[in-house]
């Protein structure tokens, strides 16, 4: 019973906790975005938890991707972030660059690493390798 409890907890709390690094006001400056992204330990695209709300690094991947440099500041995700940060810059320059997506690809494509991903109201792991799939094939818009 404290198993299930604790699960219910989670499930109410998480997206509260995917959004805590998103400034007040829902708004991002273009630092912030990028310093969020490169810690960011979930990866979250779409409506997630029960109000189905857009998670805090995908609003920041977004502010990114209005930047005049964000097919390098993707690449420095790509290059330095956190697993899942790399992810959203592999996102970002599959929305933004189809030519520096191909070369960045490889890298993700046969990981088996697991990575914490949010869909919805479930949090669950991933492999790697299966999210970049996903991102290839243009699941996430």
């Amino acid at each position: 019973m404290k198993k299930v409890f604790s699960i219910l907890v989670l499930a109410l709390l998480w997206p509260l906790v995917i959004r805590a690094d998103e400034p007040k006001g829902g708004g991002y400056s273009a630092y912030e975005a990028y310093t969020s992204l490169m810690s960011t330990s979930t990866f979250a695209i779409g409506g997630v938890g029960f109000a189905g709300t857009t998670s805090g690094p995908e609003l920041a991947l977004r502010e990114v991707l209005k930047q005049p440099d964000a097919v390098a500041t993707c690449q420095k995700l790509v290059a330095n972030a956190t697993v899942e940060g790399q992810l959203y810059g592999l996102l970002g320059l599959k929305l933004s660059d189809d030519k520096a997506f191909t070369q960045a690809l490889p890298k993700f494509k046969n990981s088996k690493t697991a990575i914490k991903v949010m869909s919805g109201c479930i949090l669950g792991t991933d492999k790697v390798g299966e999210v970049a799939e996903r991102i290839e094939k243009g699941v996430y818009k």
